[in-house]
């Protein structure tokens, strides 16, 4: 029989046959499932295409406490998923690349808990997945930092988690001097089980909160009352140190929200279309990584203006904004950046900050048309694809996203504590778009390099250098236009260049580390990427084939005579097309 699997990211469905194989001393039925092996005995990837293209594979975990002792009843979740094209959420929807749904395990009396993971992060591309996240919650010990395992275990023993002692929190939350109405209170705290929909703090008494124990040391909180999904009061986002032993109690006061009103700038044509500004928090230069932080959006009215409604009274905000055919200018390092990027070097865009009491005016830049044209091998357009690019933001003292690109608002999520569920789909995604009957589209891009990526379950574009992407760069005196040719999709896997790519890509997996700590094999690898970073045409035949010719040499010089015949293999392939160019 078969299933219909939904297409990660792309949304299309794709068969998967379901069947019985029996290969050596396995039976496999549908997406088969083993334990790792370390001596590398099973064709895994001969398995995962017999058993309709992916494989189960199947990661033990121990849980011990301070003393080694094992813990029972652990919550193991698996979140996020690591390969050769980097480290990702693990979505527990048919959108996900795997084609597989994570699953929360419990450990056993013994401690013992076996994870689940697919052998392929992307099943269509055959990326191996290279790293499993994961998080132990267990409400009786603290919560630890996201834990990144390498996969598979070169051991045959199962990887060791250790949960530490919690400090439990109570506060003594207040409103005008009085104890507060604990019922409309929520609460961020400093560790990821805050936004666990398992985690519950429990109200008590007298406007007081409990919540589970966290880590000794540096934490921090903030406590907002809600009513009908709006933050009528805020408390400080409080700093405070907890050592081991007796719950620590805190008094939360709360403030009123503050109502904040601002504008674009009048660059902006009015009426003003599709805008929608992104506010976040500033933490301090010295605060942890985990510190609390919110964030929310709002949209911008035909006249330009906007209001935030609810906002922590006196905290700094970070803000972006986006409208047709406008983008908010990169803001300047605010003084809490204690090593400010030079602007100029500086490929983030970034916000702009204002301080509590300042008038809120965003400063605004036009962004570029790019004229996109997609065609086919016989240069014949290409309709319907959908053409993306993802311009990053970098937060502040904080992480990066796609600018704009995940509307969340923290009034929802305190509340529901699923952080999909509280993404608002008002607006369609930012820089893309789907290509007309003569294959184009436009595309509004900020000023600048970007890259371009092809959506489609009938083309792909050509993989280079380990990435199915295109980059582009805008200039003053030229016109902003570009053609990708595209191939059937299958043509050619991501997977062919796992092993390159973790090398290449700043020796980001286990095997590319270790490939990079050999003298020998850095430096042939430092020429390569030296030979396309300078290249005026990186598509080039002569180059390919010596670039090619460059990675096999380096890959032989490690003993992998299978990863350096493919890259012998390539640049023969270059080789004959630069003579048949000269001919």
């Amino acid at each position: 029989m078969t299933k219909q699997v939904a297409f990660p990211a792309l949304g299309w469905p794709i068969v998967v046959g379901i069947s019985v194989v029996v290969f050596a001393s396995c039976v496999l039925l549908g997406s088969a499932s083993h334990a790792d092996a370390p001596d590398g005995k099973f064709d895994e990837a001969a398995i995962a295409a017999l058993s309709g293209g992916q494989l189960i594979k199947k990661l033990p975990v121990r849980v011990v406490g301070p003393e080694g002792r094992p813990v029972s009843g652990v919550q193991v979740t698996p979140w996020a998923l690591r390969s050769s094209q980097g480290h990702g959420w693990w979505r527990d929807d048919s959108d996900d690349r795997s084609e597989l749904d994570p699953t929360v395990v419990t450990t056993d009396t013994e401690g013992l808990a076996t994870v689940e993971y697919p052998f392929y992060r992307d099943a269509a591309e055959r990326t191996r997945t290279i790293g499993v996240s994961v998080f132990a919650n267990h409400p009786e010990f603290a919560f630890p930092d996201a834990i990144h395992i390498d996969v598979p275990l070169e051991t045959s023993t199962p990887y060791e988690i250790e949960l530490k002692l919690g400090v439990p929190l109570v506060m003594q939350v207040t409103l005008d001097g009085k104890p507060a109405d604990t019922e409309n209170l929520f609460a961020i705290w400093s560790d990821s089980r805050s936004w666990s929909s398992d985690t519950k703090v429990e109200r008590l008494a007298k406007g007081g909160l409990r919540i589970p124990p966290m880590q000794e040391g540096r934490n921090s909180v903030l406590v907002v009352r809600i009513e009908n999904d709006k933050a009528t009061h805020f408390s400080k986002r409080t700093d405070f140190d907890l050592a081991v032993g007796e719950e620590h109690k805190i008094e939360i006061p709360l403030a009123p929200a503050q109502r904040i009103e601002g504008k674009f700038s009048d660059v902006v044509p009015r009426p003003v279309r599709q805008g929608r500004v992104v506010l976040w928090t500033l933490s301090p230069a010295d605060a942890d990584q985990d510190r609390v932080q919110w964030t929310t959006w709002v949209p911008v009215h035909e006249d330009g203006t906007f209001t935030i409604d609810g906002w922590p009274d006196g905290e700094p905000i970070q803000a972006i904004a986006i409208c047709d055919g406008f983008i908010a200018k990169s803001g300047k390092a605010p003084s809490e950046v204690t090593d400010p990027p030079d602007p100029e070097k500086d490929f983030f865009n970034r916000p702009q900050v204002f301080r509590s009491g300042e008038a809120v005016e965003i400063a605004m830049k036009p962004m570029v048309d790019w004229q996109v044209t997609t065609v086919d091998e016989d240069e014949e357009p290409v309709a319907g694809v959908d053409v993306a690019s993802w311009p990053n933001v970098q937060w502040w003292n904080d992480g990066s996203q796609v600018y704009a690109g995940y509307l969340a608002r923290s009034e929802i999520l305190v509340q529901t504590h699923d952080y999909q569920g509280s993404l608002d789909d008002t607006y369609p995604p930012p820089f893309q778009g789907t290509t007309d009957g003569s294959g184009q589209v436009t595309l509004q891009l900020p000023f600048g390099e970007e890259s371009l990526t092809v959506i489609s379950e009938v083309y792909e574009l050509p993989v280079f250098l380990g990435r199915r992407s295109v980059k582009i760069e805008s200039n003053l005196d030229q016109t902003a236009e570009v053609t990708l040719r595209l191939q059937p999709s299958g043509t050619e896997r991501l997977g062919e260049w796992d092993k390159l790519a973790g090398v290449v890509f700043g020796c980001s997996t286990r095997e590319g580390r270790r490939i990079c700590a050999l003298p020998e094999v850095r430096e042939k690898m430092d020429a390569f990427t030296k030979r396309f970073r300078e290249a005026k045409n990186q598509q080039d035949p002569q180059l390919l084939s010596e670039a090619y010719t460059t990675v096999a040499e380096a890959f032989a010089g490690v003993g992998d005579l299978e990863e350096a015949t493919k890259w012998h293999r390539r640049a023969a392939e270059q080789s004959a097309k630069l003579k048949a160019e000269n001919e």
